[in-house]
């Protein structure tokens, strides 16, 4: 939400500074991401008019214009903006001024004229990015005021990053109301009334969906003036909260959206076919938008139709083939209520994300619509002109949301917050954030949310409840609130102070002391306001309490817990130690969205069957990952594109496979390696890191389990995303429990990758479960050596070779080392020849040399029998 600071000060004024009331916003749970000046720095800038103009002699798209700018002698400016013209009053920056971009404004000439001055543009003010022209000022703007007062440009744009609960903040009113709580002030917004009505029109409406549209409003005007202009505060204000400006009806729409938070929208009357219907599209149907769009419309979509075909996305967006434009005069102007529920996702299903859906999925005032319609009128009748019909207000009030009592303890109060706020603060706060505070029965084992016997009374809620200003429990009458967050007139609202509020003495705390009613003992029952969505437990009321009570003001405390010592096998290694072998070969750790991107899930693991969600956040984060990889990747080339060449990474988290019918969530540990295997150092050469590398840093976790012997690396040349001659599946007693290798060439080509990248995931409960240490008797007697030399075929593993030997060798055989593998010169081509160290020892004696030669012509002849492995000469 961006707003203008000066604007909220129109409704509420608290006696602080800029930078004091965003961090009170932000404070209070409404953070701000971003505050910025409305107009660049510029000085010496005032309104003028020109008042001649004349060709350039030398230059045909030149103009010399004589421009009064309140002194005593005109000034004559050289202008080539195409939209120049006498009478038009446009920012006149005087010679000495100085605008955004260090641009000075000197006496110059230009084609040999003297110019003293230039005329600007938005642009050139820094009010807008582009401009097509000189920024035109209203007939009525005052010569030589400097337009940072006339425009009033010393103003600042406010940008709050709400969380998806505070819907009821996505709007000068709603931060008004929160801004009026937190500094106990008066909220003065404008009074809609209701219009004149002169003409009798109205437009059928129907609603055919009311779960989904339990209330819709709206009416006919007839005969505005389609040349109107929006006015320039109008047009300020919307630009200052990052809209731009289209046409009064449109402005006028959009600025009560901004203002109120009820998104509205315009059809144009002549373009309607009979009255409105609110329904589900049709299997089949289509709309064109308004951004040209034409969309297929699935049976699921709420629209909103007129007897022939759908005109509008309900909540959405218009249709172009109703569209109010420069021939309009007569216009139904539509003001609806949309359970979140039915507008939630959609939007992003066409892709598509507007200001209306933002806010009916978030959820909007049910209260509001015909005071939001009062207020668009009165607007657009004081700006086009145009005579209005009466409010068509069609509801199904039993399909409305009705805002449930919450019940409220106060000693839960301060075993939550950990503070001693007073009972008559506690009343006060709720009271003023427009909620009705009642008593309850003190029943300290009922329900927080409990609503037996009760509802809400409807005088006790208005169309835009806000904060009364009172002090003194007023404002919780609904015949004292009105349309707009007004305060109650001096006087009012006491009456029936007694059978509202009922709080206890003032300054109570938690004590109670001796009072006849303990303070353990006090229960309300809490209404919240028609505009509080997120108000539905008795922590959400504490939340308001803690908020508004200020969270600097919450002493600090340890918190005080019970600690039961769990148990540990020692036979179980915990994830952590994993992490902290990676960090220590210099890997880093990344934390990973589980949503990706399914085109590439879908290069990564095809096979997979990613599951694909129904309401995604953005069409690049639409599946669950079925691998870590996809995350890897992506930060990987983040980093790569920052000249960060040397990149490790790895991630501990969850993949979500299918098993059969059934969504699986399996922990997984994965890896990324890419670029140098050590940082640039003058000892040794750099070199990159390659398959060898990451196979290596696999084993090291592996050996952590103490049963490496149990894990084997097999070629893998089926995986679509490792290369066919670099990649392996890891298996432990003959079940996959991972993979690693190379990424695929065409893979890294596709990915904008320009160095190779390696990968692993390992199976977390691979990893889990250790042998641990035992004792083994130690031989006394000497260990013989003896080293082979055997050629075989060149397809044939080395793991194949030392699962031969360790079949043929007796008890006697202690270790298999290999230590050379060579290819070429005295070898036949297809065969390689393998070097092997094997290390005979017996617990009981010293072994002979027989015993020795024994051993290994049996090892010999096993693998000649097996393998085709004959002893090199």
């Amino acid at each position: 939400m961006k707003f203008s600071e000066k604007w909220l000060r129109e409704w509420v004024n608290p006696d602080i500074d800029t930078e004091a009331l965003a961090h009170q916003l932000t404070m209070a749970g409404l953070e701000v991401d971003a505050i910025e000046p409305v107009a660049g720095a510029f000085d010496k800038v005032v309104v003028g008019e020109v008042i001649g103009l004349e060709p350039h002699p030398d230059a045909d798209k030149l103009r010399v214009a004589t421009v009064n700018v309140g002194a005593d002698e005109p000034l004559q400016i050289v202008c080539g903006a195409a939209n120049v013209r006498e009478g038009l009053k446009a920012p006149t920056a005087l010679v000495g001024a100085k605008l955004p971009g260090d641009l000075k404004i000197k006496k110059s000439k230009l084609r040999g004229v003297p110019s003293q001055g230039m005329l600007c543009s938005e642009k050139e003010l820094g009010l807008a990015d582009s401009a097509e022209g000189l920024m035109e000022l209203p007939i009525d703007a005052p010569v030589g005021e400097s337009i940072r007062d006339y425009l009033q440009l010393d103003d600042v744009t406010i940008e709050l990053g709400l969380t998806p609960n505070r819907g009821d903040c996505l709007s000068v009113a709603g931060i008004a109301r929160e801004v009026g709580v937190l500094n106990k002030l008066a909220v003065e917004g404008p009074e809609p009334g209701e219009c004149a009505t002169p003409i009798k029109d109205t437009l059928n409406v129907t609603l055919e969906a009311a779960g989904a549209c339990p209330q819709y409003a709206g009416r006919l005007l007839r005969g505005i003036n389609p040349q109107a202009g929006t006015p320039l505060w109008l047009a300020e204000r919307l630009r200052r909260s990052g809209l731009r400006s289209l046409g009064p009806v449109v402005d006028v729409t959009n600025y009560v959206l901004l203002e109120l938070g009820q998104p509205m929208h315009a059809f144009d009357l002549g373009k309607l076919r009979g009255g409105i219907q609110v329904r589900y599209a049709d299997a089949g149907e289509s709309l064109t938008l308004l951004d040209e769009q034409t969309i297929e419309l699935d049976s699921e979509t709420l629209v909103i139709a007129d007897e022939t075909a759908p005109v509008a996305l309900a909540g959405i967006m218009g249709g172009a083939d109703s569209a109010v434009g420069e021939g309009t005069v007569d216009i139904f102007l539509e003001s609806a209520y949309f359970a979140p529920q039915a507008i939630a996702g959609k939007a992003r299903g066409y892709g598509l994300h507007t200001d209306s859906s933002h806010r009916f999925e978030r959820g909007v005032d049910p209260q509001l619509q015909v005071p939001a319609l009062e207020r668009a009128t009165a607007l657009l009748q004081a700006i086009c002109g145009g005579e209005a019909g009466p409010v068509v207000h069609v509801q199904q009030a039993d399909q409305l949301p009705v805002r449930a009592p919450v019940r409220l303890r106060y000693a839960r109060i301060g075993r939550i917050l950990g503070a001693d706020i007073a009972g008559d603060a506690v009343v006060d706060i709720l009271t003023r954030l427009g909620m009705v505070v009642q008593p309850a029965d003190s029943d300290e084992d009922g329900p927080s949310g409990s609503d037996e016997g009760r509802g809400t009374r409807d005088e006790d809620r208005s169309p835009l409840p806000g904060p009364s200003g009172s002090d003194e429990g007023r404002g919780a009458r609904g015949e004292d609130r009105s349309p707009l967050p007004n305060p109650p007139l001096e006087g009012e609202g006491m009456e029936r102070g007694a059978d509202q509020i009922i709080p206890p003495p003032a300054g109570r705390g938690l004590g109670g002391g001796d009072q006849k009613t303990s303070s353990a003992e006090i229960i309300w029952e809490v209404t919240p306001p028609s505009f509080r969505f997120d108000i539905n437990l008795e922590v959400d009321l504490i939340e308001e309490l803690g908020r508004i009570h200020g969270y600097d003001n919450l002493p600090a405390s340890r918190p005080r817990i019970t600690l039961a010592m769990g148990e540990r096998p020692e036979s179980r290694r915990p994830a952590g130690h994993y992490k902290r072998l990676l960090v220590d070969r210099g890997y880093q750790e990344a934390i990973t969205y589980s949503f990706v991107d399914p085109k590439l899930q879908q290069q990564l693991d095809p096979q997979a069957g990613a599951l694909q969600l129904a309401n995604p956040i953005s069409a690049d984060m639409a599946a669950m990952r079925t691998s870590l990889w996809p995350g890897l990747l992506q930060t990987a080339l983040y980093n790569l594109n920052r000249q960060q060449d040397r990149v490790l990474l790895f991630e501990q988290g969850l993949r979500f496979v299918f098993q059969g019918a059934e969504l699986e969530q399996e922990p997984v540990l994965a890896g990324l390696l890419s670029g140098p295997l050590q940082p640039p150092q003058w000892g040794s050469a750099t070199r990159q890191a390659d398959f060898y590398d990451c196979k290596g840093h696999v084993e090291q976790l592996l050996a952590q389990t103490g049963n490496a012997d149990q894990f084997r690396f097999d070629a893998d040349e089926t995986h679509p995303a490792l290369h066919p001659g670099q990649a392996a599946v890891i298996l432990r007693e003959g079940r996959p429990v991972g993979r690693l290798g190379a990424l695929h060439p065409a893979l890294q080509q596709s990915l904008g990758l320009a160095q190779r990248v390696y990968l692993f995931e390992i199976a977390q409960a691979a990893l889990a479960d250790r042998r641990l240490p035992a004792f083994a008797p130690l031989s006394k007697y000497p260990s013989i050596r003896r080293d082979i030399a055997i050629v075989l075929d060149e397809v044939i593993s080395a793991q194949k070779v030392k699962d031969c030997i360790e079949k043929a060798g007796s008890q006697r055989l202690a270790n298999i080392e290999l230590f050379d593998v060579y290819v070429g010169e005295g070898i036949d081509s297809g065969r390689k020849s393998l070097a092997l160290g094997l290390t005979l020892q017996d617990l009981s004696r010293t072994l002979k040399d027989t015993d020795v030669e024994s051993e290994i012509s049996t090892i010999l002849t096993a693998l000649n029998r097996e393998l085709g492995a004959t002893l090199r000469e």
